[in-house]
């Protein structure tokens, strides 16, 4: 009788302390609101022009990027260093479709970004773009 007082005790603090998966997957669900969206774009690059690339990006697209507020929306730009060569890619996060939407409204009225752009567009052979969600485990940016 003892021994079963102590072991229903035992389980009864496993149950209280222990994390139980569902409360732990539904915590890390609300980390980050449901509605956040990556978007992934990658632009492919003619071979041998990335440096022409990375000297436009440095001295106007990052400085309007700023300047215009939209670095906010920006998790991180990369260079392709295997696999498919000349790719510049880079993700940027949004709260809700909405955001998404509102920034590039904005990012192609706004007259620095559309000199940037005008420069950069003859060096771009093809962009893909992909919209991603969070999974709801995990890290998350």
């Amino acid at each position: 009788m003892k021994n079963r007082i102590l072991i229903s005790a035992a389980a009864l603090f496993f149950a209280l302390t222990a994390v139980n998966p569902l409360t732990a997957w539904s915590q890390t669900e609300t980390k980050q609101s449901t509605n956040t969206i990556y978007e992934k774009r990658i632009y492919a690059i003619k071979v041998g022009e990335m440096g022409e690339v990375k000297r436009l990006f440095t001295t106007l697209g990052w400085p309007a990027y700023v300047e215009g507020k939209f670095d906010r929306n920006v998790v991180g730009f990369f260079i392709s260093d295997t696999g498919d060569l000349h790719q510049l890619i880079f993700i940027l996060r949004f709260d809700s479709d909405q955001d998404r939407r509102d920034l590039w409204k904005r990012l192609y009225a706004d007259e620095k970004i559309m000199v940037f752009i005008k420069q950069i567009r003859p060096f771009i052979l093809s962009q893909n773009i992909q919209l991603m969600v969070p999974a709801p485990w995990g890290p998350q940016p």
